[in-house]
């Protein structure tokens, strides 16, 4: 089993794109992870801990491989715009089934390398609502 080290080093040493189903993806970044959030991606955010349906994360899995895929323009533009869930619907059209798991083992790929890469700070001064500036 590999360690969140491994991950990290792994991480810093990734190829450019990677080729799915004739899909090539370029790498996951802080702005792709801006769009998971945009997108409401729980599969890289974990924001939304409920079950999702198979439905929710064929969504997710498509919406992934759009926004990593086509041109950053049209990604930018489609949300400025508000066209990114038709532009997902178009793109869909064009992946089959059979490349579906191969999305899905990169989204756990990455999603390994988001959480060893992750920070979590913490204050070494302990405070509480009682103690913060301001409060007398």
């Amino acid at each position: 089993m590999r360690n969140r080290n491994d991950y990290l080093a792994t991480a810093m040493i990734e190829p450019g794109e990677r080729q799915i189903g004739g899909i090539k993806l370029r790498p996951f970044s802080y702005g792709s992870m801006q769009l998971a959030y945009l997108f409401k991606l729980s599969l890289f955010t974990g924001e939304d801990e409920t079950e999702q349906t198979d439905e929710e994360k064929q969504r997710q899995i498509v919406t992934f491989a759009w926004m990593q895929s086509a041109p950053i323009d049209e990604v930018v533009a489609a949300v400025h715009d508000g066209s990114a869930e038709t532009r997902v619907l178009r793109f869909s059209l064009g992946i089959t089934f059979d490349t579906i798991p191969e999305l899905m083992a990169e989204i756990n790929r990455i999603g390994e390398m988001v959480s060893a890469s992750s920070v979590r700070a913490e204050s070494k001064y302990p405070s509480s609502e009682d103690d913060a500036p301001g409060k007398s």
